[in-house]
């Protein structure tokens, strides 16, 4: 093999001959990006990540991005640990809204009981008594068979948040509902020794999708009345490149 010739490179191969192979789940348009700050007026522009409890107490950050991201891990540190004391990380949905429309009677959409405490709002053909005023787009394809029995579309933009539309009653890929949601659980760590860190990124995952509309909460937990809790950390996720 000379240099400069990369076209004659051979791929690593295992004993039994069978190459090396590591999946990857991100498009091709996105960057891989670890950060340690959530968006503000621009990427990366918002807070830093972390947070501090003085004594026995919690604390908490919410996170959010200007547009869609694919979450695929994180890397914590933290120092007062003890035992009893954690880190917890969860995404959630905000409830979407509606508003009186401008005509009564005419609005772009009802609502309609679950029967669990909270209405799902579905689209009017200019006969609802409402209209949508602040939306979150919820996922209702089921992961096992694929089926879609949501009542609304949303565009899912590469950047910035995305237009929700009405689509097939009872076959469409997303609904809204009237109260917040929680979407995914992602960690609850043990902060136990006094000074640790703690690597959360796992090679050939499936990424997560998170919608520009969702918010991840970050709380901190201290247990012991003497110390002071410092957490930080960073997340690796990927976005479109920018232009």
């Amino acid at each position: 093999m000379s240099v400069g010739h990369l076209d004659s490179i051979e791929p690593p191969i295992a004993a039994d001959g069978k190459p090396f192979v590591l999946p990857n789940s991100f498009p091709g348009e996105v960057l891989l990006t670890f950060t340690g700050a959530s968006d503000g007026v621009t990427r990366f522009g918002g807070d830093i990540f972390g947070l501090q409890v003085v004594g026995a107490g919690t604390a908490t950050q919410t996170l959010v991005f200007n547009d869609g991201i694919f979450l695929a891990g994180g890397h914590v540190d933290w120092d007062g640990g003890s035992w009893g004391s954690y880190i917890q990380l969860d995404m959630t949905a905000p409830a979407s809204s509606t508003k009186a429309p401008a005509s009564p009677g005419q609005g772009d959409c009802n609502k309609a009981p679950t029967g669990l405490g909270f209405n799902i709002i579905v689209p009017a053909a200019g006969d609802g008594a409402y209209d949508l005023d602040v939306v979150t787009p919820i996922p209702s394809t089921d992961d096992e068979t694929n089926a879609q029995t949501g009542y609304w579309n949303y565009s899912e933009p590469w950047v910035g948040k995305g237009v929700v539309s009405p689509g097939v009653p009872g076959n469409s890929k997303y609904n809204l509902f009237d109260i917040p949601l929680a979407l995914a659980h992602f960690t609850k760590l043990h902060l136990f020794l006094e000074t640790g860190q703690r690597n959360m990124v796992a090679p050939a995952i499936k990424p997560k999708w998170v919608l520009p509309e969702w918010q991840m909460k970050v709380t901190v937990v201290n247990t012991d009345a003497a110390k002071t809790l410092r957490v930080a950390w960073d997340i690796l996720l990927a976005r479109r490149k920018s232009t």
